[in-house]
């Protein structure tokens, strides 16, 4: 089970390389002989992030500027003494004794590639879903703070500008439906351009045929929903169509005027589990 986050963050990768091969920095079949031009930083919103494992063991190999956005005080506290760290470690690395640290001290101190560098950067902020606006995210949200590159002299210069890629993973099972559809609308008005895009990466359930026929099982130790696919109605681009339900995750996208340009599953994680889909 300890490897779990180590395949769920290399699937990722590889679905954002997959996307967006002109990112990937080393000789490679996914890489196109001609590098799309990028003429700005490539930028990432990490939305209902945790303690900020997805923007540093995913997004920060590849993008630039990441926005970690979380609504829970403790989780957001916890990102940004991670974040300060990395500009500021407090430890002597000569004088740590492996063999006396614990799994989470060591974890504490994985690095955020190019934080100290100050070649990528991470801007913290705490917010819920329904509260933010991606495309002004200080809007009726709080600001915690900034590592890494800056722009001078406001530091905030370019937290209006637009998303190449919006990440959700494990957050969306709090909203409601018609929440999420808001939230999706929202993204979609941030995103950079036709190349950018919205992942989720979420729980699903088997399609639709339950007890129920509503396509979500509902978890009331945590109060979240855990979503099927589904099979989308006929806007949604490439999915064929039969028995459906706007309850399910592709009927929600369409709701949402979105449309589905890739579709994965996360693989090496043990049987008995949820499904993750991509």
């Amino acid at each position: 089970m300890k490897s779990l986050p180590r395949i769920d963050a290399i699937g990722s990768r590889q679905l954002l390389l997959q996307l967006f091969p002109e990112l990937c920095t080393v000789p490679s079949p996914l890489k196109p002989a001609t590098i799309r031009e990028r003429s700005a930083r490539f930028r990432a919103l990490d939305v209902g992030a945790g303690i900020g494992r997805v923007t540093r063991d995913v997004l920060l190999h590849l993008a630039q500027d990441v926005v970690l956005v979380e609504p829970v005080e403790k989780y957001i506290q916890e990102a940004w003494s991670r974040a300060q760290f990395q500009e500021n470690p407090v430890l002597d690395q000569d004088s740590i004794d492996v063999e006396d640290e614990t799994l989470e001290e060591i974890d504490f101190r994985i690095p955020w590639k190019g934080v100290r560098e100050k070649r990528t950067s991470v801007t913290l902020i705490q917010s819920t879903h329904q509260s933010l606006d991606p495309s002004n995210p200080l809007s009726s949200t709080k600001f915690i703070g900034r590592v890494g590159y800056k722009p001078s002299p406001n530091e905030l210069e370019d937290i209006n500008s637009k998303f190449d890629v919006i990440w959700c993973q494990w957050s969306l099972g709090h909203l409601s439906n018609p929440d999420l559809v808001l939230f999706l609308i929202r993204a979609k008005r941030a995103l950079r351009d036709t190349e950018s895009v919205i992942i989720v990466k979420e729980n699903v359930c088997a399609e639709i045929g339950g007890p129920t026929n509503d396509g979500i099982v509902f978890d009331d130790q945590d109060s979240s929903l855990t979503r099927c696919v589904g099979e989308g109605p006929p806007n949604v681009v490439g999915v064929d169509t039969h028995e459906s339900s706007d309850r399910t995750f592709k009927g929600l996208f369409a709701e949402a005027g979105l449309s589905l340009q890739l579709e994965k599953t996360q693989e090496g994680f043990p049987e008995g589990l949820f499904e993750v889909k991509m």
